[in-house]
């Protein structure tokens, strides 16, 4: 892994160079991570079977709601704290971290020690599909795009891409699915609680970011 630098988005996983028989100790070193993320799935599974079920059904789809991140979430705090009026890790509430995490804040985020990208790619091998809203400006979405393309790194390493997808849209309210999202979680659904192997969860979609340099972010 070429090194540029602590400013940058560093996913340690590259020095793998797609190797399968490294899987298991990967796996062995993020066992408290994977703790969490059971957790995490299975809250999501009950609420996402719950789509699934009332797309079945042809009911309402009043309760359709799913996270949105914010700068607490997906989003990088070192390309948050680039953005202008957006939350970084300065301008979070103190109520959701560790204040020690808060010495880290400003013109010292780049010392901290990890970044959310690295999270999100902690759910490799598994599924993750994350989703946005660029129409409200503090969820710092352009970094929410920026850490989902580094940590999609990881999953395109061992071959399995459609795993990890992330779809940020805007023209709807904060933390509401809107229809136009529909697909994408319901591929999801399908793919990985239904167990329906066709369906197409190749999801990169944030028109928004397209031309956003992520690259710079990134080691290769």
């Amino acid at each position: 892994m070429r090194r540029r630098g602590d400013d940058g988005l560093a996913v340690r996983i590259f020095s793998l160079h797609g190797k399968l028989s490294a899987v298991p100790r990967l796996l062995g070193a993020l066992r408290y991570g994977a703790g969490l993320s059971g957790l995490l799935r299975l809250a999501r599974r009950l609420h996402l079977v719950s789509l699934a079920d009332a797309r079945r059904t042809g009911q309402p789809r009043r309760d359709a709601r799913l996270r949105q991140p914010g700068g607490g979430g997906a989003a990088a705090w070192r390309v948050s704290e680039t953005l202008g009026e957006v939350e970084t890790l300065g301008r979070t509430s103190h109520a959701w971290f560790m204040e020690s995490m808060f010495q880290y804040k400003e013109d010292n985020v780049s010392k901290l020690p990890y970044d959310h990208h690295e999270l999100c790619a902690m759910v490799a091998p598994r599924a993750l599909l994350v989703l946005g809203n660029p129409d409200y400006v503090w969820l710092a979405d352009e970094s929410g795009y920026v850490s989902c393309r580094a940590a999609r790194k990881v999953w395109e390493t061992f071959g399995i891409a459609d795993r990890m997808g992330f779809s940020i849209v805007g023209g709807h309210g904060h933390c509401q699915l809107p229809e136009s999202q529909y697909p994408e979680v319901e591929a999801f659904v399908d793919k990985f609680l239904l167990g329906k192997k066709d369906a197409n969860t190749e999801v990169t979609i944030a028109p928004l970011y397209e031309k956003v340099d992520y690259e710079r972010w990134l080691f290769h």
